[in-house]
């Protein structure tokens, strides 16, 4: 919504229809590989056009604003048709033209989107992102709750349970403690539009897409780890729960080179030492990772803080 005026009831008109259309995506979410796939593909469908179809309307009597746009919706129309299409075949050809679409979304992004003057609302931009990976998080915490529904509620379920929620609120630390503030800071202090648009395509649409995904695979982790509490967690577990962790981190790390060359080398290190752990401690239970996977991060985060590497205040030009 950064390019329309949502004032006008033709904006509000049209957010309202793609917040219907996503509704209904969501709803066929659960039988997506089965008879929802179509209304999950529609919807998808519905939001993208609905989407660039606004854009493209904001933009009507901004010619450097509508040729930005352009640079997105030339090709940004196929990978919708592509998921479409994938809605009327069966599995396992469904999930592998759905992957494909999404590839190719995630291409158009990358390559052309963010080319010309894309008008970009910093703090606007930056919330948006923020309130996405905070929904992400939540969203974990009531799946790993959700897990434990039809059990026995023991010490050992409520304390996976604590530790899962302290490791994400370590998660949600190292996004909201100054990290989030540093980006949107570098967003602002990019004032060539076209730069702006560039950075912002890819620290934040892009890079962002392994952070969320980062968070939903630790949450298969944790989910396991709360419906097994006494058990040592199986090597996939353990391999959701480093890949889970390290993908948000690393994500973080390359978001923040990106925006101003910084490099988060404690976040980097704390992936590693996750990943190492959970390779070589095949024998402990869920409790004690997540206790050492919370550690770790809030260990790197305090070196970070007293390294200096994300002043709180960023100077901004």
């Amino acid at each position: 919504a950064n390019a329309l005026d949502i004032e006008e009831n033709w904006a509000r008109l049209g957010i309202v229809a793609a917040m219907g259309a996503a509704f209904v995506l969501a709803r066929g979410v659960t039988g997506a590989f089965a008879d929802g796939g179509l209304w999950v593909a529609g919807g998808y469908l519905a939001v993208r056009y609905l989407g660039m179809g606004m854009q493209l309307y904001g933009t009507r009597e901004d010619a450097a604003g509508r040729a930005a746009v352009m640079t997105f919706v030339r090709f940004g129309w196929i990978p919708p048709l592509v998921i479409l299409a994938g809605a009327f075949v069966d599995d396992p050809a469904r999930s592998w033209i759905w992957l494909a679409g999404w590839l190719l979304e995630l291409l158009n992004v990358a390559w052309y989107a963010g080319e010309g003057e894309w008008y970009v609302l910093p703090g606007h931009f930056a919330e948006r992102h923020g309130l996405i990976i905070i929904i992400a998080l939540g969203e974990s915490i009531v799946a790993v709750g959700a897990a434990t529904g039809s059990l026995d509620l023991d010490s050992g379920t409520a304390l996976v349970m604590v530790l899962a929620l302290a490791a994400t609120a370590a998660m949600w630390w190292t996004y909201f403690d100054r990290f989030k503030d540093y980006l949107e800071h570098r967003l602002a202090a990019t004032a060539d539009l076209n730069l702006r648009g560039r950075l912002a395509r890819d620290a934040y649409s892009v890079i962002h897409f392994p952070m969320i995904a980062g968070i939903i695979v630790f949450a298969v982790a944790a989910k396991f780890g709360v419906a097994h509490p006494e058990d040592p967690l199986e090597g996939g577990a353990r391999l959701a729960l480093a890949l889970g962790l390290g993908l948000f981190l690393l994500a973080q790390v390359a978001s923040a080179y990106r925006a101003g060359r910084v490099v988060l080398a404690e976040r980097a290190a704390a992936a590693v030492a996750i990943a190492v752990v959970a390779a070589a401690a095949g024998g402990l239970d869920a409790p004690w990772l997540l206790l050492i996977a919370t550690f770790v991060i809030l260990a790197a985060l305090g070196a970070e803080a007293r390294a200096g590497r994300l002043p709180v205040q960023w100077p901004v030009s």
